[in-house]
């Protein structure tokens, strides 16, 4: 098991006990807003000091409560969340952000909001295209976002404080192509489990906790001598969420895993 004391180790720890960071911050007076959809515009949230906080189903936990209102023929992952939701796995959450990525959540985002009160709820209908109309849609979208955001927070959403934010999140979406860059050489230098306890914990924390764990994260491979031996094969995983290490412990039983492009790995940080 990694040092604690290390990126890796930190990484891990986060993993293993998400709510743990969110709690804390909860406790100093941060207001917490969960958001199941890596499509949520977190540069905003973060413009108003609040913390994003990226909200997961289990493989682990039977869905039992979420069958009150979803049909059992449905996204397994969004009953999964909603599911965590109802039976307070996610109760330090100030805050809901959804968002039309997909038809399940569309159509779970009303239900969730009806069942599970919260200080805060706003639902982001997003355009399928890139069509200039789309794009004029999309921008009131968000500026009722926007709006919705300072009435919650009493704070004025200014274009500095915007920037500010958004260097940021570009800075980690630079570091976390950083780290996969690690994943080139043969053997890797980093494994796949130990990228997907990262990101997971990239989700978890304040964006500027996050870089600061990354660039440990980023330096301490780059050093280490213990790194993954060379399996068989190189796998590039595309998924739409991939987030449990037992999942990907699977893959890595017999290959190295070089790639996930998944909403739960790779796909959040691939552009600035």
């Amino acid at each position: 098991m990694p040092d604690k004391s290390t990126g890796l180790g930190r990484a891990q720890e986060i993993y293993l006990n998400r709510p743990q960071r969110a709690k804390e911050l909860k406790a100093a007076g941060k207001k917490i807003i969960g958001y199941p959809c890596a499509y949520v515009p977190l540069e905003m949230l973060t413009a108003l000091d609040l913390v994003p906080y990226r909200i997961y189903g289990s493989i682990k936990e039977p869905v039992t409560e979420a069958d009150r209102a979803l049909p059992t023929s449905f996204c397994p992952f969004i009953r999964s969340c909603l599911d965590g939701a109802l039976k307070g796995k996610d109760d330090f959450v100030d805050g809901l952000v959804t968002a039309h990525s997909c038809d399940p959540q569309h159509r779970t985002a009303h239900v969730w909001e009806s069942c599970v009160k919260y200080a805060y709820t706003h639902f982001i209908d997003m355009p399928g295209t890139v069509r200039a109309d789309s794009l004029e849609y999309f921008k009131g979208q968000l500026g009722d976002f926007k709006k919705t955001l300072e009435a919650f927070t009493g704070k004025e959403l200014s274009p500095d404080k915007l920037k500010a934010a958004v260097k940021s999140h570009n800075q980690q979406r630079a570091l976390v192509r950083e780290l996969y860059e690690l994943t080139k050489p043969i053997p890797p230098l980093v494994s796949g489990t130990e990228i997907l306890q990262v990101i997971k914990a990239l989700m978890s924390l304040p964006v500027t906790e996050g870089n600061e764990l990354l660039t440990q994260v980023i330096s301490e491979v780059k050093s280490r001598q213990d790194g993954p031996a060379k399996k068989l094969a190189r796998l590039l995983i595309w998924s739409s969420t991939s987030d449990d290490t037992d999942v990907m412990q699977v893959f890595e039983s017999g290959a190295n895993v070089v790639m996930d492009e998944s909403c739960g790995g790779f796909r959040p940080f691939r552009a600035e």
